[in-house]
């Protein structure tokens, strides 16, 4: 027996020096270190192997992956995974938001076994591997390694069988695997139960304070109040979603003077606390990608004596101009192509603090000109459906398509009436939304952007 099993290890010289001598002329290919991940769509998963890693990076589209050194200085496209190895674990980048260990994020580091869910995908980081072998079958590469190690060794035919047949069963892989992969690989994965995760499903939220990440966005809205995006903004940002744009909204105060309406039942502790809820629930439905706060104060608008100018409001945001170099970072880090804010002033009777919000953003974009900053594309200007004969020259978006988008998105807001009772209402009497253009210096005209 000891004698058969020494049989192997003689073949073992000439095979690997055939190996070696032979990898040039196309016998085999060797590919070194490979990423091996598990993915999966539509109840439909596959393992792949992508081969060289090596100092690149992977992005994938959504259809398949190619090499690229560059990735961080292109612009990725909405549907754009990157990968890339740090200090030994996978590196994910995404410029729309992902699940990582069921944290929506636009970076993520994966560990063997680790997951993540993207654009209706889910990916399962299996490690890495080495010496992959990629060339004609198994079979065919047997026999050759046969028939050479018989014309250079001169072995008998039948110890030369009784060998392979030793060697051949852990040759069938021609993509090996460490033991602790055989462990991973060896845990079943279980069949997608949920819906494809799309830009209606995920959202990131920077908080008060927080960093804003250097993403691309194609729309940035901004507005006063939770509701506003939703009542305002409610179609565009919809459409966009379909049309694979991706989007941000920017909010300045949390709404935390809103008053409860007439019949609702739920909690009424922490009204601001309940709004943040609400208001990711309608973002997500939406299609939003990035959620920002400012969590400036928002002050009470219950009748004609509350109004306040808008020099007030500014002043009680930190004033006009430090607001504007804050709106301006904003705007800069996103580089959106479009803007959409309110008016301000603004032709029709509008919330006050939307029309101080309009005059932040304007201030905001003269003080990118004045330094020399790059300016979006375009600025967009919501208009009051119920007075856009104010603006006769006000794009209208229709919302036949995503109504009950917008409606959902609008019943989000339980607490406040101006959106589930009125709001509601509303978009169902008047089917469009409607936006003035203040500012379009881009190649397109505005009826060909896709979304408007």
């Amino acid at each position: 027996m000891a004698a058969i099993l020494l049989i192997p290890l003689i073949l073992l010289f000439p095979v690997l020096y055939l190996f070696l001598r032979k990898a040039r002329e196309g016998l085999f290919s060797f590919s070194g270190d490979s990423l091996y991940l598990s993915m999966e769509h539509e109840g439909t998963s596959e393992d792949i192997y992508l081969e060289n890693p090596g100092l690149n990076s992977f992005i994938f589209d959504g259809s398949g992956f190619f090499s690229s050194q560059l990735w961080l200085s292109s612009r990725l496209k909405k549907t754009d995974l990157a990968l890339t190895f740090i200090d030994g674990r996978l590196q994910v980048v995404s410029k729309k938001t992902m699940v990582v260990s069921g944290v929506s994020t636009l970076r993520g580091s994966l560990a063997p076994g680790d997951f993540l869910r993207w654009s209706g995908w889910k990916m399962r980081y299996l490690g890495r591997v080495g010496g992959v072998l990629s060339s004609s079958s198994t079979r065919e590469i047997s026999a050759r390694i046969l028939n050479l190690s018989l014309l250079f060794f001169l072995i008998p035919i039948l110890s030369g069988l009784l060998s392979f047949t030793l060697i051949l069963p852990g040759m069938e892989q021609t993509q090996p695997q460490d033991t602790a992969l055989e462990a991973i690989t060896e845990e079943k994965i279980p069949a997608r139960r949920d819906v494809a995760i799309s830009a209606s499903t995920d959202l990131i939220q920077i908080p008060p304070g927080g960093a804003v990440p250097a993403v691309k966005v194609d729309v940035l809205f901004i507005h006063a109040h939770p509701d506003d995006e939703s009542l305002d903004y409610g179609a565009l940002l919809s459409r966009l979603d379909i049309e694979g744009k991706s989007t941000a909204v920017l909010l300045l105060t949390d709404g935390e003077s809103g008053i409860f309406r007439e019949g609702y039942a739920g909690k009424r502790e922490n009204l601001p606390e309940i709004r943040l809820r609400e208001v990711e629930a309608a973002l997500k439905i939406l299609g939003c990608d990035l959620f920002i706060r400012f969590g400036l104060p928002n002050h009470p608008y219950n009748g004609l004596a509350d109004v306040m100018t808008h020099n007030e409001v500014l002043d009680s945001w930190g004033g006009k101009e430090p607001l504007a170099a804050r709106i301006a970072e904003v705007i800069q880090t996103l580089n959106p192509a479009i803007i959409v804010s309110p008016d301000g002033p603004s032709a029709s009777r509008e919330h006050f603090e939307h029309e101080s919000t309009g005059i932040a953003v304007a201030a905001a974009l003269d003080y990118m000109k004045y330094h020399g900053l790059n300016l979006p594309g375009s600025h967009l200007l919501a208009v009051d459906p119920r007075q856009h004969e104010l603006y006769p020259d006000a794009l209208a978006v229709s919302r036949e398509k995503v109504l009950k988008r917008q409606t959902e998105a609008l019943l989000s807001h339980q607490t406040q009436a101006d959106a589930a009772v009125f709001g509601v209402e509303m978009v169902h009497a008047i089917r469009n939304e409607y936006y003035a253009v203040r500012r379009w210096n881009m190649e397109v005209p505005p009826d060909e952007y896709p979304g408007l």
